[in-house]
């Protein structure tokens, strides 16, 4: 949270908009502004009709987010793991720079990503951490990789200056 106490969040992927009451469970009596964002709008039908309307989700393009929409921190939950675009001409690797970079430039503080890893048959894209790790550094340089969240799990971390 900011000095006032409220955190500011821009979800990436959020589909029903779930965090935000993760977040509020999770940490009672903090406030946080949330706007989740996704491309499927079943979903955020789902998400509307789930929480009476009363959690910020707009079914939205990340790669076509107004330049005016910025919050603290743009997160992005393992929805990189999966591709819901009909874009082709970008490998997996591409789409997900394209992303953090979308990311990057509609944060104000940084930027946060959980990602899968491995080779589990799982029906999911997994990253290596390690060259993502390296074109992060290169290109953003306050940059931390963690492990913690389990064995085929690492959250990638953005941090603007």
């Amino acid at each position: 949270p900011d000095d006032e106490g409220e955190l500011s969040v821009l979800d990436f992927g959020c589909g029903r908009g779930d965090f935000e009451r993760f977040y509020l469970t999770e940490f009672p009596g903090q406030d946080i502004d949330y706007v989740g964002i996704d491309v499927n709008a079943q979903i955020i039908n789902a998400g509307v009709k789930a929480y009476d309307d009363e959690v910020d989700i707009r079914c939205l393009d990340w790669f076509s987010l107004p330049e005016d929409l910025k919050e603290d921190w743009c997160i992005n939950v393992c929805s990189n793991n999966l591709r819901y675009d009909a874009d082709t001409t970008k490998s997996d690797i591409e789409y997900l720079h394209a992303t953090i970079e979308t990311m990057y430039e509609h944060a104000k503080k940084g930027v946060v990503l959980m990602l899968a890893t491995g080779q589990n048959p799982d029906g999911l894209i997994n990253y290596d951490p390690v060259p993502l790790l390296e074109w992060a550094l290169k290109k953003y340089k306050i940059v931390t990789l963690d492990h913690s969240l389990g064995e085929d799990l690492f959250s990638l971390i953005i941090y603007k200056n």
